[in-house]
């Protein structure tokens, strides 16, 4: 009876310390960060409510098994978790207008970063930086760089809409295995991505430097539109699974992918208005879809291409672009499909327009359409019709 009544309250303490490290956990205050303090691990979810205001420290905790979220909470300055090392679900923060500090030490490892809506945070603090995520989406921020993010792999990752953010330099990242986007940043943003060797989906818009060096293989789509760099160097890469585009980038006048031997999709180059010479793909012999390039350039040189699988389309400004070229590549049969090759266009239209027959009336750069599905006869074979009627 006396052990019974010592350990009752004991079993009881226990129970109440190890409920207080169960989610989901609703932070109202300060109050409630310091309750959990002596929780290494939180199973489940931590929610911090809209109500809390100025500074918030989560100390003590090294693992939170679920989410991490704070959305709405527009007093809230500060953010901390100084021993906080991985958080299995998602870290969500939203909405949060006046939120200047984010510290996380600690944290090495995220499933997923979502970041929406918080325009006072120009930095982060996280010394030991992350380096692993399955998905990230950082939206209209006041980041100027993502130092701190030492992503080695990622699965998702979407950067728009951070109007101050110039730099990203991430060295560490070698895979990209959904899909890489930048969009709508400063006009002003480098991307720096020394050692990316491989990735799924790229695309790059309103940038002004795109840095890729050890990037070999994208076995999706590879995109750049509507950017300021006046030239694009893709080194090592070798194959696409899909398209490669490079589209309404007005100062671009240098495009060089030596390497590149098999396009899978579509390669597309439109409306560059810098672009007079297209000559940096001299390894490319295979593009499995469309072959579609529409602007105002004056030379076209694709000297290994062997297999032009889709349709063919070429349209340009230029009085001096010839298709002697081209044409001999459609006799040859190296072009497949719908093949059409015109210079001296007042409006070059990309693969589907018809060339302006008013245009350059030389034989070499005159609108030239070809089907090869469309049904063709010989001489001989009217003859014998005309005799048939």
């Amino acid at each position: 009876m006396v052990l019974t009544r010592y350990m009752l309250p004991v079993l009881a303490a226990a129970g109440a310390a190890l409920a207080q490290c169960e989610g989901p956990i609703n932070i109202q205050h300060q109050g409630d960060a310091e309750a959990i303090a002596e929780c290494s691990i939180i199973e489940g979810d931590v929610l911090i409510g809209s109500s809390v205001s100025g500074t918030l420290a989560i100390d003590g905790v090294e693992e939170i098994t679920g989410d991490l979220t704070c959305v709405n909470a527009t007093q809230l300055t500060s953010l901390s978790a100084n021993n906080l090392a991985t958080i299995g679900g998602k870290f969500e923060l939203e909405e949060l207008q006046i939120l200047s500090t984010l510290a996380f030490d600690s944290l090495t490892e995220v499933l997923t970063i979502q970041w929406i809506a918080l325009p006072a945070l120009q930095s982060l603090t996280f010394n030991r930086g992350v380096s692993t995520v399955t998905n990230i989406l950082v939206s209209n921020t006041g980041l100027t760089s993502l130092n701190g993010l030492e992503l080695e792999t990622v699965g998702l990752m979407d950067i728009n809409n951070n109007r101050y953010l110039d730099t990203v330099d991430v060295n560490n990242m070698r895979i990209v295995n959904t899909s890489i986007s930048f969009a709508a940043n400063s006009r002003t943003l480098e991307i720096k991505l020394p050692n990316l060797q491989q990735a799924a989906n790229m695309t790059f818009r309103n940038v002004s430097d795109v840095q890729v060096p050890s990037l070999s293989y994208v076995n999706g789509s590879i995109g750049f539109y509507s950017n300021t760099f006046e030239s694009i160097s893709l080194p090592n890469l070798t194959e696409t699974g899909q398209a490669l585009v490079f589209q309404d980038n007005m100062g671009l006048s240098n495009i060089s992918v030596p390497q590149i031997i098999q396009i899978g999709a579509a390669l597309n180059i439109n409306n560059n208005p810098d672009l007079l010479v297209i000559d940096g793909f001299p390894a490319l012999e295979t593009v499995v879809g469309a072959l579609d390039f529409s602007g105002v350039f004056d030379e076209v040189n694709l000297p290994a291409l062997s297999d032009a699988r889709g349709g063919f389309n070429m349209q340009t400004t230029s009085s001096t672009f010839t298709c002697d070229g081209f044409d001999d590549l459609r006799d040859r049969d190296i072009v497949k499909g719908v093949y059409t090759c015109a210079g001296s266009q007042e409006t070059p239209g990309g693969l589907g327009t018809n060339a302006d027959s008013s245009g350059n009336n030389s034989r070499s750069a005159a609108p030239t359409t070809f089907n090869p599905d469309m049904p063709t006869y010989s001489v001989f074979g009217l003859i014998a019709f005309l005799f048939m009627l």
